[in-house]
């Protein structure tokens, strides 16, 4: 029937990461075929980001008007999604791309046949460029033509980790302009089980800067009821046009590494010093001290089981997704009055961990390669 509107679940993403081509030391640059799709979250949708510079050209012609013209200067893509954390469908590859392509996975534990262990840190010793991907996105519908985002780096990722919800992430990337018109790709998406993280899986721990992972993952350094965390994470990508370009092709330059973030906990016995932390150094201090405050964080979520190895005894194997921020500059708060119960929260700021990662995450998942497409013939 004329006139009918397709469906906005006909809309689909998919991506996949620039690989270095066999025999070459160089990764390839732009647009790639595209491997994985995304089942983004529909309430937050896809960002195109898409945006023409111009520049106004004025002049006197003896009129009323002075605005002679506008002339493009620059074109670019910051497209963003938003989507729940899916073991192989995605995470991974954000967080390759955001702090780099790690070592071949390994056996989460010996023996293990599907569940691998990811971890994912900054090359601060030998540092090499981060890895980029190609965007795809269109509705599958008739002849409407999707359009591809090429040498998108990933500009951002922020996560959201609230206790009664299933925690979510949202990469920024900074691409070319997105190319219109281009050929449909095979709609590829993950088909096996859907191991997602949910409500209620995660713990979160604070301790003194210096602390190991293995160390501060301890009851003593557990936060006694969280409901509110977030995490925002950045490599401060700029784009610019470069004379001799193409239009609309442009280089990105990246910036000195960021992060920040929020834990909002209840106000109990366990919890209530960490004001006094803050302010004096120490949870039991009278006096103010002029050192700030610096301290350890990991957020560990653990979520369904992935196989069970067999041996004596046998041993479970989960889902997994820890982020351990080595230093942080940490600042409490404490809101007083008011009608609604009373809580505590931690601002943070991630700080540089001398020539060590200034984060560092760790997933046991089924992902056993990173998702990279494949390079036009």
């Amino acid at each position: 029937m004329a006139g009918i509107t397709p469906p906005g679940s006909l809309h689909y993403l998919m991506y996949g990461l620039n690989p270095i081509p066999e025999g070459q030391t160089e990764r390839h640059s732009g647009p790639v075929q595209p491997t994985m799709g995304i089942k983004f979250d529909p309430s937050v949708g896809f960002e195109t980001g898409a945006d023409m510079g111009e520049e106004e050209y004025h002049g006197h012609t003896g009129a009323f008007t002075t605005l002679i013209d506008k002339d493009r200067t620059d074109a670019k893509g910051a497209p963003a999604f938003g989507d729940h954390i899916l073991f192989g469908q995605g995470i991974e590859d954000m967080w390759a791309m955001l702090l780099g392509v790690p070592e071949n996975p390994t056996p989460a534990v010996a023996g293990a046949a599907t569940a691998k262990k990811w971890n994912f840190q900054q090359d601060v010793t030998d540092p090499t460029a981060l890895p980029w991907c190609t965007l795809v996105q269109g509705l599958n519908y008739k002849t409407m033509k999707p359009e591809v985002y090429a040498d998108a780096v990933l500009n951002s990722l922020e996560l959201t980790m609230n206790s009664n919800k299933a925690p979510t992430y949202k990469p920024t990337f900074l691409s070319d302009h997105p190319i219109p018109n281009q050929t449909e790709p095979s709609l590829t998406f993950y088909s096996g089980i859907e191991y997602m993280l949910k409500a209620g899986q995660a713990a979160v721990y604070i301790g003194p800067a210096g602390t190991s992972k293995a160390s501060l993952k301890n009851d003593s350094y557990k936060v006694d009821c969280y409901t509110d965390a977030s995490l925002n994470a950045s490599n401060n990508f700029e784009s610019k046009p470069c004379g001799g370009n193409d239009f609309g092709k442009n280089k990105k330059d990246q910036k000195p590494f960021t992060g920040k973030g929020t834990i909002k906990m209840d106000l109990n016995e366990s919890n209530m010093n960490f004001e006094s932390k803050y302010w004096t150094g120490s949870t039991d201090g009278t006096e103010l001290t002029t050192e700030t405050l610096k301290e350890a964080i990991l957020i560990s979520y653990t979520g369904q089981l992935i196989e069970t190895v067999t041996g004596t005894p046998d041993v479970p194997v989960y889902c997994m997704h820890d982020i351990f921020i080595p230093k942080a500059h940490v600042k409490y708060t404490r809101p007083h009055g008011g009608s609604d119960p009373l809580y505590v929260q931690a601002d943070y700021d991630i700080l540089a961990n001398n020539l060590s990662s200034a984060i560092e995450v760790d997933i046991i998942s089924p992902l056993d390669a990173l998702n990279y497409g494949t390079v036009p013939t």
